[in-house]
């Protein structure tokens, strides 16, 4: 991991930190960090990202959340496409010290691929609440499964054990559908961020500036 700071670039442009871990979550006003990379260096920088959110969880993991402190939360998204170490134990760890976490991914099998099956599980065990919105073959069976079954009462007043949801239904439905703990599932209609006034509002924000800090031809995006 450590000879991706042999490139020059990468290493002038990570010797630096303004961020102060500890301040995180001071009170009144909260702090949002973005890290986001080209699709066309993420396997290049991917080492930096995964080192990054372990140092965030490992020191806000060193003392139990204070009153006078904010929640902390964590949305990592397209999971499946960089390897955080020891993420699964992490997460499992995390909450006792106020950190929630929202993993985003493609699909079961891709977060297997990318970490193993044992921590992909473990991973996705370890999330209190499931939100589906695309599912393939594979998922839509398992999921069907894990629904479980519904009675039907037909006309003759007799009782049918049936899926709740087939896999055909599950493929071909447009809708979310939600798992939260032990609670009833749920099936809820999607509504995209274009269609919500105040999402489109924030769409249109310009992203921030970063100040440059060596010259031009040195600076890469992490």
């Amino acid at each position: 991991m450590l000879k991706i700071y042999a490139d020059p670039i990468i290493a002038e442009n990570t010797r630096h930190s303004s961020i102060d871990i500890s301040t995180l979550r001071d009170k009144p006003n909260g702090t949002a960090i973005f890290l986001t990379s080209p699709v066309t260096a993420l396997e290049r920088t991917s080492p930096i990202y995964a080192s990054v959110i372990s140092s965030f969880y490992s020191a806000l993991m060193q003392s139990p959340k204070r009153d006078d402190q904010l929640h902390t939360y964590v949305f990592a998204d397209e999971l499946n496409t960089f390897y955080i170490p020891q993420f699964s134990s992490l997460i499992s760890n995390s909450r006792r010290f106020g950190i929630s976490t929202m993993c985003a991914f493609q699909s079961m099998e891709a977060l297997a691929h990318r970490y193993s099956e044992y921590e992909a599980q473990n991973i996705v065990t370890n999330c209190h609440t499931k939100v589906y919105l695309e599912i393939n073959a594979k998922t839509a069976k398992e999921l069907s499964t894990e629904l479980g079954y519904h009675y039907r009462v037909n006309e003759d007043n007799k009782k049918s054990k049936e899926l709740l949801l087939s896999v055909p239904e599950i493929r071909q439905t447009e809708d979310a559908i939600i798992l939260q703990g032990n609670k009833p599932p749920a099936r809820v209609k999607k509504l995209p961020f274009y269609k919500q006034s105040t999402f489109k509002h924030y769409a249109k924000i310009p992203p921030y500036e970063a100040p440059k800090v060596v010259a031009d031809q040195n600076i890469i995006t992490l």
